[in-house]
């Protein structure tokens, strides 16, 4: 999982994206790697991922964030949607 966040930064819009929110940047970056860590042991966990499990909530938290960052990125017009299509999204 650390990989998949690592790996974003041979793409320049993931690596924009990290800068723009200071994601990854400065002091935040090993806060941000633990909280990435904390959340793939709570999703994958036996019984974490029950509606009231750390998992599930950790999730939920996860992807109100995201969906907060991508229409903050939308409104705002600094995101090249076209080229690098939704800043934040499931499937990278």
């Amino acid at each position: 999982l650390q990989l998949s966040l690592i790996g974003g930064y041979r793409f320049g819009g993931p690596t924009d994206l990290l800068v723009e929110t200071g994601g990854l940047t400065g002091r935040t970056t090993v806060r941000r790697l633990a909280e990435t860590q904390k959340w793939a042991v709570a999703a994958h966990r036996v019984g974490l991922r029950h509606r009231d499990g750390e998992g599930f909530k950790l999730t939920v938290h996860v992807r109100l964030m995201h969906a907060l960052v991508n229409h903050q990125f939308e409104k705002n017009g600094r995101w090249d949607i076209a080229r690098w299509g939704l800043p934040i999204n499931q499937t990278d």
